[in-house]
């Protein structure tokens, strides 16, 4: 996020729906997601790129992330 892009205004829709839905659209474009909560992680520390996080997400789905 953060990126500008131009856009032409003929393929603008108008977004009718709440704050919080806008939201989580914006968030599901970015591929990014809220983690709820952490239950467990392995892997080397030092090393982030050994890291894996058992995390369940804002939508219930609970999984296993490197």
């Amino acid at each position: 996020m953060g990126n500008i892009r131009v856009l032409q205004v003929t393929s603008l829709k108008l977004f009718s729906g709440s704050h919080e839905e806008a939201y989580k659209a914006a968030l599901m474009d970015a591929k990014q997601f809220i983690i709820r909560k952490t239950y467990y992680w392995r892997g080397i520390q030092e090393k982030s790129l050994l890291v894996f996080l058992f995390v369940e997400l804002d939508d219930g789905d609970r999984v296993l992330l490197p």
